[in-house]
């Protein structure tokens, strides 16, 4: 299982997209070389849409272009943030 994080490719922080698993639904993530436990969270049809960490959650997007046009990333208060949950 591999994943790209749009927000962490802009604000230039470095990630490992493949996912170690742990569990079924638990999977480790590496972030600027800390590893992040996560999980996949299904909802009532099953399909899993969203991840969950504990700095941050995250919803599944299509493929393709950022589904926030103009939506820009503060690169500084994403590491700061990150730094300091990690």
């Amino acid at each position: 299982v591999t994943v790209s994080m749009p927000d962490l490719d802009a604000a230039q922080i470095p990630y490992t997209p493949a996912l170690t698993p742990v569990t079924p639904d638990n999977f480790v993530l590496t972030v600027q070389g800390q590893q992040v436990e996560l999980t996949f969270v299904a909802d009532a049809a099953g399909t899993y849409n969203w991840i969950r960490t504990r700095p941050f959650a995250a919803e599944r997007t299509p493929p393709g272009p950022s589904p926030r046009p103009g939506m820009r990333v503060d690169a500084r208060a994403l590491r700061a943030r990150l730094a300091a949950r990690l």
